[in-house]
């Protein structure tokens, strides 16, 4: 990994890439599921590392010295010349999002007009159930022609999701799939997981396909590993206190910390229940016992977090 706050270049580079909002994964699970497709996820494997060399410009070159204890092999002081993207420099995750959104145009990918991390690709093939299925079938052993039709539009057969390194992917068609593979083999990656599988957990949340093409998305794996229940002193004589008391410090801090985890699950994928969160948080930070007690009502068990 460098150290990418030393690059002299460091004022003059781009170094801000856009990630998926929540509402662009929700979306694209919406698209996959409403064109049946079936989805997957993978992460490529040293992403930076794979990017379009000479992306500073004709005649910038980058170089570094080796870390302390010398590099095998070599004796004496030694530059490396830095040919593409390294882990660390701050022009990492820009040149990787140039390389990657350069196949994805080459394959005939367009990118959403509103969601620069959504990628998408339009087919020309009949709509009807049949079509679809035909579609989906990857071994299908008609050819693809024999289910397009000259004066059929271009309908939407296939999604990419791009949060740096790590796709989620879910379509139809032969054009979809020929991209796919392709992209498969122009990079190297990591897994390459199908939710209709198993669940994969993705941009903080746990995906999994159903059999009907919808998605069952979870946030119990976040809750269980953030989520902690607050405790409630109790008073004079292990006496409960009175519900109207104000909380005390480490009750409050508790409760902060509660409904942190909480907000961040409404906003990923709980919506239903930002109602509730949001009367909670506007006690802070003068919450009364009671307060706390119906902040403990609404967070899960330790049962529903998985």
């Amino acid at each position: 990994i460098m150290q990418g706050f030393t690059d002299p270049d460091i004022a003059f580079l781009n170094r801000t890439v856009p990630t998926p909002a929540s509402e662009d994964l929700m979306l694209a699970l919406q698209l996959i599921a409403s064109i049946q497709g079936e989805a997957g996820i993978s992460d490529v494997s040293s992403a930076f590392g794979q990017s379009i060399q000479g992306l500073r410009g004709p005649g910038k070159r980058l170089f570094a010295e080796p870390p302390e204890g010398r590099l095998p092999g070599e004796d004496g002081d030694v530059l490396v010349e830095l040919l593409t993207e390294i882990y660390g420099l701050v022009s990492g995750p820009p040149g990787w999002r140039r390389t990657l959104l350069s196949k994805f145009k080459d394959l005939e990918f367009s990118r959403h007009p509103l969601a620069p991390c959504v990628m998408l690709m339009y087919e020309t093939f009949e709509t009807s159930s049949d079509t679809r299925k035909a579609l989906r079938d990857k071994e299908n052993t008609p050819p693809y022609d024999l289910v397009v039709k000259k004066k059929s539009k271009k309908h939407l057969s296939g999604v990419v999701v791009i949060e740096t390194d790590d796709l989620l992917f879910g379509g139809v068609g032969q054009k979809y799939h020929e991209g796919i593979k392709v992209l498969r083999a122009s990079f190297k990656f990591g897994s390459w997981h199908s939710l209709r599988e198993a669940p994969k957990q993705y941009g903080g949340v746990v995906l999994k396909q159903m059999q009907d093409y919808g998605f069952e998305v979870s946030m119990a794996r976040y809750l269980r590993d953030h989520a902690r229940p607050v405790r409630i002193e109790k008073g004079p004589n292990g006496k409960p206190r009175n519900v109207a008391d104000l909380a005390k410090p480490g009750e409050v801090t508790g409760s902060r910390a509660s409904l942190g985890s909480m907000l961040w699950c409404t906003r990923k994928a709980c919506p239903q229940a930002a109602g509730d969160v949001s009367l909670l948080a506007s006690t802070l930070p003068t919450p009364t016992v009671k307060d706390i007690c119906c902040l403990l009502y609404t967070s899960p068990s330790p049962r529903d977090r998985g």
